[in-house]
């Protein structure tokens, strides 16, 4: 019997661990759930204040727009 098709790919893994990293975050553990969740643990550290930005910062430095 197979596995069926599967709900995630490698690259979404991927892509999700390279942005925990961008933002700063140290991971310890990682899920990948039947239903496709990816789920990253981390340890909650304070950022330190030379890295902090507000939304509007962060935005205008990344070129996001809310949908």
């Amino acid at each position: 019997m197979g596995r069926g098709p599967s709900t995630f790919k490698q690259a979404d893994y991927i892509r999700a661990v390279k942005a925990a990293k961008a933002a700063g975050l140290e991971l310890y553990r990682s899920e990948i759930h039947r239903d496709g969740r990816i789920v990253l643990y981390h340890e909650l550290k304070e950022i330190p204040a030379e890295r902090q930005e507000t939304y509007e910062e962060w935005a205008a430095r990344t070129g996001a727009t809310i949908f």
